[in-house]
């Protein structure tokens, strides 16, 4: 299988939470693997996540937003957006 990532992921196996605009709920989720630009996400549980929310690492106090770049119904992988991406 050919590597189509601009940028390699690394593998891991960190808490992290979701959480979802307004943030008033927030989902579990394990980080599997990251890059500077994405990750790879793991769900606790089938809960319908939108195609962009604010994700928060355990052991860390910043939001990342993200952008959806795919999903199963268990996995995602997502786009780190920068704060200059529109809506």
């Amino acid at each position: 299988m050919t590597e189509r990532r601009a940028n390699p992921r690394m593998r891991a196996l960190k808490g992290a939470k979701i959480f979802l605009p307004g943030h008033r709920s927030t989902v579990d989720c394990q980080v599997r693997n990251v890059s500077p630009a994405g990750a790879k996400l793991t769900l606790v549980s089938t809960v319908s996540v939108p195609d962009r929310f604010d994700l928060k690492l355990d052991q860390s106090d910043d939001l990342q937003p993200c952008q959806v770049a795919w999903r199963s119904l268990t996995e995602m992988g997502v786009r780190f957006a920068r704060a200059t991406d529109s809506q």
